[in-house]
């Protein structure tokens, strides 16, 4: 087991102060630093992109003038799940998809229907086992 490091308490002290301040002065509650993902930039302009949609931008706009400006690569559909917009080619996918499984359960319907028909019967005789 690895011994316990020690400070010296006043130095360390004061230090830990002195970065508190510093912290205060450059900094907003919250504010994030360093290095983040492409969400998280997002995510801290939602408002801005989700009134150039309400404006008639579409996704595919803000999309690709983020890359032309070289900011970064954003899917449209990434934009369109941080501003939580429903208005979107995205939504009209997953109504396919819907109508899709719509015509799944009428086939299934009409599988069923068949499985509740009257079965004719056929009768047999049954025999005993014979050795060979």
């Amino acid at each position: 087991m690895a011994a316990r490091e020690l400070y010296d308490f006043e130095e360390y002290k004061a230090k830990a102060l002195e970065t508190i301040e510093k912290i205060k002065k450059e900094q907003q509650p919250g504010q994030r630093v360093g290095k983040v993902g492409k969400n998280e930039i997002l995510e801290s302009v939602k408002n801005e992109l989700a009134e150039l949609v309400k404006d008639g931008y579409t996704v595919q706009q803000i999309s690709s003038m983020f890359k032309d400006n070289k900011v970064f690569p954003v899917l449209p559909k990434t934009i369109t799940q941080i501003i939580g917009d429903t208005n979107t080619t995205t939504t009209k996918k997953k109504k396919t998809k819907d109508k899709d499984a719509t015509s799944t359960n009428t086939k299934k319907s009409a599988t069923t229907e068949q499985d509740n028909a009257p079965v004719k019967s056929t009768t047999f005789e049954i025999k005993p086992d014979e050795e060979v």
